[in-house]
């Protein structure tokens, strides 16, 4: 977390933790990550190019940021036509 105030070691986890007890999600595997990886998957989605994602997150390399992508698949559509060959 950033700001003036250090906070403690587990507080954006701990804070995490309450808010899904609070909406009833507990038990269905959603973690701090789970956003980073929809965030990525929308941004790609909307247009950001892999290397715009891969700068935005601070990975060292495109292969880091393609695990984030990796179900990305499942949120395309397959309209485009295969060519013929």
């Amino acid at each position: 977390m950033i700001g003036k105030n250090k906070i403690g070691e587990n507080t954006p986890y701990n804070r995490f933790q309450r808010c899904l007890i609070a909406l009833g999600l507990t038990g269905k595997h959603y973690t701090l990550y789970s956003f980073k990886h929809l965030s990525n998957v929308r941004k790609y989605l909307a247009g950001w190019s892999i290397a715009e994602i891969c700068s935005a997150n601070r990975h060292s390399s495109l292969v880091e940021t393609e695990t984030y992508l990796k179900d990305l698949v499942k949120f395309i559509p397959q309209l485009k036509e295969v060519p013929v060959i």
